[in-house]
């Protein structure tokens, strides 16, 4: 099975969140970050904890895994985004409208 549809649903200083589409007769997933085994996981998804610089940038792939055969993987970039940024920024705009 071919890993399709990886995106990043998460990306903070403390963690990043993948999902990704449920591969042919997969029996779970390898989540590699750049060439290294972080996890294995039998969902779709995969959240990595650890410390990260904001603006740092790591490819991360998804591999399905059946048995002792490992397939194509699909490989995405992922930027460390400042923590609550979005809601930060929403907070910004609202005091601005409102002076």
């Amino acid at each position: 099975g071919v890993v399709t549809g990886l995106t990043c649903t998460k990306s903070n200083e403390t963690k990043v969140s993948l999902s990704w589409n449920a591969a042919d007769n997969a029996t779970s997933y390898n989540v590699y970050k750049g060439s290294e085994l972080i996890g294995t996981t039998t969902d779709c998804s995969y959240t990595y904890t650890g410390t990260f610089n904001v603006g740092d940038t790591a490819s991360y792939t998804v591999k399905a895994v059946r048995g002792s055969a490992v397939g194509d993987g699909a490989t995405i970039q992922v930027t460390t985004q400042r923590f609550r940024h979005m809601e930060y920024h929403r907070h910004l705009m609202h005091q601005v409208m409102f002076q």
